[in-house]
């Protein structure tokens, strides 16, 4: 069934760019859909082609035609290929009775995505002036096979790049990505992120060559101890990175103080994000030794869902204490404890530079009374340069409202974020309140109370005389009835003099 029309797909094309996105579909594109896209992108000159798709078992055998129409196209710059969403899924196979009937049903969903990365490696064949190439297929739940992914990294070799790649697909295990021309230096490409290519071999042989970075995110990846030089090579061949990020890596597992060391020739590093990496007291040492060189460049440092102790947090405090430049700290989800909060606190009261602190989720056990009342005292104070306050912790209902005066007696954050106890109406009013002091605004009680006070009083009405008891006559009788059948005074009687 036939879901889209011409002017639709006219509507969505401006300047010589596509976006499904600008098609405003409620439902997910049929095969007749796809099948009359594929005709419509054939027939239009287009230099930027975005696709996100909801894919089913359906609009699926669609797909190859699409990526043929694609591929026809050689004067595309730019291309995003995105899965939004699959109702396609493998299904467990830890039932014994069921593995057998789950075992074919699963070969089948891995047949179904096996045509979108061939669709994959029909889009970028033969674009010799790409420059922008974004896939994002994270709802894909099969890797892309060897030859797949091989195929891939041939066809894009022939691409120029000039400014980014983005990829975030899965491959299979020892899968040859050769994404980068191996014997040119590419100094172009600017921004580099690789997501979910647990399993691509020999891929940082490709960076190597690499040399005009200034983005560069490794995400879900594993490396091996021959990969640290690698890894410290494509940090020299590219001094002018601004932002690097290693996350759901197993760096922390690896005792080699190269990769630390080589952050140091990154000079405008600005942005440096370590999150989930089970960095732990193996490294500490290399990651304090080049922060205590005081990083001219660097704003921010994520160090989220690692292991680090309460005496790491004290050396990372002690690292900081005297860097003129950082201004975000994040710290959430580490195992610091009451010794290592305090620790942080301490180095919030002597670098004033950091404006912004995310510390969450740091004691199993809960915060003592001495360190809220540290970290009150801190908040209370009038040269606090806090801004942005991210502390999720364990609290008590006495320390919560502790750490609720404090704010509301700061006047530097603009942004809080606390365990607010939403599960009583104490904490759902304070929450109100520190809201309502941190947007700037006049409380909400006390607003009430101000428009009670300055609301007029209604003026009294005129004295009248009391209202007698009358008894209708006969006469009278039927129309009292009539005006009121409950014996309630009528508005005659209220404001006329009785009959007597």
């Amino acid at each position: 069934m036939l879901t889209i029309s011409m002017a639709k797909c006219i509507s969505a094309t401006k300047n010589g760019s596509f976006k499904t996105s600008d098609l405003k579909l409620a439902n997910p594109l049929t095969y007749d859909d796809i099948v009359f896209l594929s005709e419509y992108l054939r027939r239009t000159p287009l230099t930027d082609i975005e696709l996100s798709l909801y894919v089913t078992e359906e609009n699926l055998r669609g797909l190859i035609e699409l990526s043929k129409a694609i591929s026809k196209n050689n004067q595309l710059t730019r291309l995003k290929f995105a899965i939004e969403g699959s109702e396609i899924h493998l299904r467990s196979r830890d039932n014994l009775i069921f593995s057998v009937m789950n075992y074919f049903s699963n070969r089948q969903v891995r047949a179904m995505y096996h045509l979108v990365y061939d669709a994959l490696v029909n889009m970028v064949k033969g674009k010799p002036l790409l420059s922008q190439l974004v896939v994002d297929l994270e709802p894909v739940e099969t890797p892309a096979s060897t030859s797949q992914s091989y195929r891939f990294s041939k066809n894009l070799q022939k691409s120029p790049l000039l400014h980014t790649l983005d990829l975030n697909f899965a491959v299979e295990k020892n899968a040859n990505l050769p994404i980068l021309d191996k014997t040119n230096h590419n100094t172009t490409l600017v921004d580099l992120r690789l997501r979910g290519m647990s399993f691509g071999k020999d891929v940082l042989h490709y960076l190597k060559q690499t040399h005009g970075l200034r983005v560069l995110m490794l995400d879900d990846m594993l490396f091996e101890v021959s990969d640290i030089s690698l890894l410290d090579h494509v940090l020299k061949s590219n001094t002018g990175l601004m932002l690097l990020t290693m996350t759901n890596t197993n760096i922390g597992q690896i005792a080699n103080p190269q990769l630390i060391n080589s952050l140091k020739h990154c000079s405008k590093l600005a942005y440096l994000d370590l999150s989930k990496n089970n960095l732990s007291r193996l490294n500490i040492d290399e990651l304090c030794t080049y922060l205590a060189h005081n990083p001219e460049k660097l704003l921010e440092l994520d160090l989220t869902h690692n292991a680090y102790m309460a005496d790491d947090a004290h050396k990372l405090a002690q690292a900081l204490t005297h860097t003129k430049h950082i201004e975000k700290l994040i710290i959430d989800y580490n195992y610091i404890e009451n010794e290592g909060v305090q620790s942080i606190i301490e180095l919030l009261k002597s670098n004033r530079q950091i404006t912004s602190i995310s510390m969450s989720h740091n004691c199993r056990y809960g915060l003592s009374n001495d360190t809220i009342n540290a970290f009150c005292s801190f908040l209370k104070d009038p040269e606090c340069q806090l801004e942005e306050l991210n502390f999720v912790q364990k609290t008590t209902i006495d320390q919560f409202k502790m750490l609720g005066d404090a704010i509301m007696a700061n006047s530097s954050l603009v942004s809080v974020n606390l365990n607010f106890h939403t599960d009583t109406i104490f904490g759902i009013i304070y929450k109100i309140q520190i809201q309502e002091h941190i947007d700037g605004l006049e409380p909400l009680i006390d607003r009430f109370f101000k428009q009670i006070k300055a609301t007029d009083p209604e003026p009294l009405l005129e004295a009248q005389s009391p209202v007698k008891e009358h008894i209708p006559l006969k006469e009278d009788l039927f129309s009292a009835q009539k005006t009121d059948k409950k014996n309630e005074p009528i508005e005659s009687e209220l404001y006329s003099p009785q009959l007597n």
